[in-house]
C-alpha cells in the first residue's frame, strides 16, 4: 500500500510541476515528447487548453469501435480516459477494446502520458471531476484524485 501511495504521490508532484508556466522564451521552442515510438515533437503554437485536449482524446476514445462514451481528465501534460463499454463484454474484450484505445491515441500528440481505463467505479470518478471542471473548478484541484486513480490502476513490479 505504501509502494502505491508513493507512486501516486510522485505523479502528483509531476502533475503540478507540469502545470507551471514556463518563461516566454521556451513558449516559443518545441517540446519533445519521449513516447512509447520514440521523440515526436509538438509545436507549442498547437497546444491546446486542457478542456480542448480531454475532449479531443474523448473523441479519439470513442471513436474506437465497441467505446459507448469517452470521459477524459487532464492535468498538464497527463490525461486519465474512462471508457463507457457494453457491461456484457468479458474481461479479455474490454481489454482488446482499451488495446485499440490506446493505439489510436499513440500517434496523437496529445496521447502520449494518458492512463486508460473502463473500470466503471473510476469512470463515476472521471465524469464527476469533469463536471465539476465544466462548472468552472480548475483541473489541478483535482490532482490528488487523479493521482490515486493512477495510483490505483499502476501495476506493481518488482525491481
Amino acid at each position: 500500500m505504501k509502494i502505491i501511495q508513493m507512486i501516486g504521490y510522485i505523479v502528483l508532484i509531476g502533475m503540478i510541476t507540469a502545470c507551471q508556466s514556463s518563461p516566454p522564451e521556451q513558449q516559443e521552442q518545441h517540446v519533445q515528447n519521449i513516447g512509447q515510438q520514440g521523440m515526436r515533437e509538438v509545436d507549442q503554437a498547437h497546444v491546446r487548453d486542457s478542456q480542448t485536449v480531454a475532449n479531443h482524446l474523448s473523441e479519439l476514445a470513442t471513436n474506437v469501435n465497441g467505446v459507448n462514451h469517452a470521459v477524459t481528465v487532464v492535468a498538464g501534460q497527463y490525461a486519465v480516459v474512462g471508457l463507457d463499454v457494453n457491461a456484457t463484454l468479458d474481461q479479455s474484450e474490454v481489454g482488446a477494446i482499451k488495446y485499440q484505445v490506446a493505439e489510436s491515441l499513440q500517434d496523437d500528440p496529445y496521447g502520449d502520458h494518458v492512463v486508460i481505463t473502463a473500470d466503471t467505479d473510476i469512470l463515476t470518478r472521471l465524469r464527476d471531476m469533469q463536471s465539476e471542471i465544466d462548472r468552472g473548478k480548475p483541473a489541478h484541484l483535482f490532482l490528488e484524485e487523479l493521482a490515486s486513480i493512477v495510483g490505483r490502476l499502476m501495476p506493481i513490479t518488482s525491481q
